[in-house]
């Protein structure tokens, strides 16, 4: 009984950090607490180390978040270290819990996913609702792209739209592989969801999503709609997706105006040794001076092995920003500019921070379950993969509570709760 009531509330508070992820910090950090306080009190720590202790990739992940323990003991600024290292608690806490725990089963699973597509289309929803009223009362046309469309719940665009763009192929996967089940109102529903859903992307305008979305909308025509056999049908149908996507974002002037913003770029801004507050970066030119920036501190430090530490990364990255005359704001304005920047790439900060050997870990902790599962994967694993370490060549996802909350908790949902007594035959169950 006692069991029963600790594993019951495992599932509700891992729905609650779901759903309150995109929306409230605080409450989000309170149920990972308490997420944390019930494996406690559940007990049995025997048979949970002993579950660890079997288990290497959560001996891996375990790893990966020692090591940036150990980068505090390096770190000149540890106070900052100690900050950063509270933040990535994450990395800790899913995968000792949900590694230890008893399995909580495919439908409990395939419920969580559903609840955070339906929170995130719920407060996609709100949005527009909010942004259609102020245009009703004011008469003001509303702004809605990118952050403005968003603004209403308080959050990026940036992640909005990495987690509108897992739940879009989180319902996809979920009406494939149960169609014969389902019925026709839960089908109507799911797919007007995932239209719904592509057409809020579209207006959040994330360059970077809006590739991912595209690439594994093929990926998903390609082998899960017209299997392998029939690629010529795949890659039509493909084609006319992907035209079909351009089309509407070329329709729009605010989203072109977004991918005009970054090409054509103008690449000498990367040659020159001084800049100017008026120097004309992209998004993408601002990224590959950042990480050449990153690569000049690596090289003065000499710490390509260990790494710099993780409290000492941005007071070094804005010494070279002072050299080299980046943009660092006005004090009169409220304006920081280009301060305390990180260098927008995931692989490239862990490099910083942890040297070779952090990275090795990080590309471990990535790609490595996978490739142990094998075949048998879970598809919509296989797409988290591919959506996230997409994104980490453009964010440091890891250094933000809604990337590293949610990164830490479906790899550890799609890596330790496909148990074997819910498997088929490759020991993996699919969505």
């Amino acid at each position: 009984m006692r069991q029963t009531f600790h594993s019951r509330t495992h599932l509700v508070l891992l729905l609650l950090i779901a759903v309150t992820l995109p929306f409230s910090r605080n409450i989000n950090s309170y149920c990972i607490v308490l997420l944390a306080l019930n494996w406690v009190a559940e007990g049995q720590f025997r048979e949970k180390w002993q579950r660890l202790r079997n288990n290497r990739l959560a001996l891996l992940f375990l790893a990966f978040f020692l090591l940036h323990v150990a980068g505090v003991l390096y770190s000149e600024y540890w106070q900052d270290a100690l900050k950063l290292v509270e933040r990535k608690l994450a990395l800790l806490v899913f995968p000792v819990v949900l590694g230890s725990i008893a399995p909580i089963g495919k439908k409990n699973i395939q419920k969580l996913f559903l609840a955070f597509a339906a929170t995130i289309a719920g407060g996609a929803l709100f949005s527009l609702l909010v942004h259609a009223w102020q245009w009703l009362s004011t008469g003001a046309e509303p702004e809605i792209f990118y952050h403005a469309l968003v603004q209403p719940i308080g959050i990026s665009a940036i992640y909005y739209s990495c987690y509108v763009c897992f739940s879009i192929f989180a319902l996809a996967f979920y009406i494939k592989e149960n169609w014969q089940v389902l019925s026709f109102n839960i089908k109507f529903i799911s797919g007007f969801l995932i239209l719904f859903l592509t057409g809020f992307l579209i207006l959040l305008s994330s360059k970077i999503f809006l590739f991912i979305f595209i690439i594994l909308g093929n990926l998903f025509l390609l082998f899960f709609i017209f299997n392998k056999q029939r690629i010529k049908k795949a890659a039509i149908a493909g084609g006319a997706f992907t035209i079909l996507v351009a089309v509407v974002i070329a329709s729009v002037d605010a989203i072109q105006e977004r991918f005009r913003s970054v090409w054509p770029s103008n690449l000498e801004v990367l040659q020159q040794e001084q800049f100017r507050y008026d120097t004309p970066f992209t998004g993408l030119t601002l990224r590959l001076v950042l990480w050449q920036m990153a690569w000049q501190v690596q090289q003065e430090q000499q710490a390509w092995i260990q790494g710099v530490g993780i409290g000492d990364a941005r007071p070094l990255l804005n010494e070279q920003y002072r050299e080299r005359n980046l943009y660092l704001g006005n004090p009169d304005l409220n304006d920081t500019g280009y301060l305390n920047y990180n260098v927008h790439n995931q692989y490239v900060q862990v490099l910083l921070e942890l040297g070779v050997v952090g990275l090795l870990l990080w590309l471990a902790y990535l790609f490595l379950p996978l490739l142990v599962a094998g075949y048998g994967a879970n598809r919509l694993w296989i797409f988290f993969t591919i959506m996230m370490a997409t994104f980490a060549l453009t964010e440091v996802y890891l250094a933000t509570q809604r990337g590293v909350v949610f990164f830490a908790m479906f790899q550890s949902l799609f890596v330790f709760l496909m148990k074997k007594d819910e498997t088929g035959a490759n020991g993996k169950f699919v969505l």
